[in-house]
């Protein structure tokens, strides 16, 4: 990746959602990277891969329940 860009901007403060953008040199692959800062939100993070404008792949990553969290062991 070539060029890596930051929404807001580097410094300034981030109301609901900060997104790093990073990208070849042709633009044909890029990778997005968004964080939910909302209040009152669970916080996750969102990882969008897209190659040639055609293939999109998105994955996100939230934070476990205490219901899904796995038992302690005996």
């Amino acid at each position: 990746m070539s060029h890596i860009q930051f929404y807001p901007k580097l410094g300034e403060t981030v109301q609901r959602q900060a997104t790093a953008i990073l990208s070849s040199n042709d633009d044909a692959a890029t990778l997005n990277i968004d964080a939910s800062a909302e209040r009152g939100v669970p916080p996750s993070l969102e990882f969008t891969f897209t190659l040639c404008g055609a293939l999109v792949l998105r994955f996100r990553l939230t934070p476990r329940a205490a219901a899904e969290a796995p038992a302690p062991p005996v």
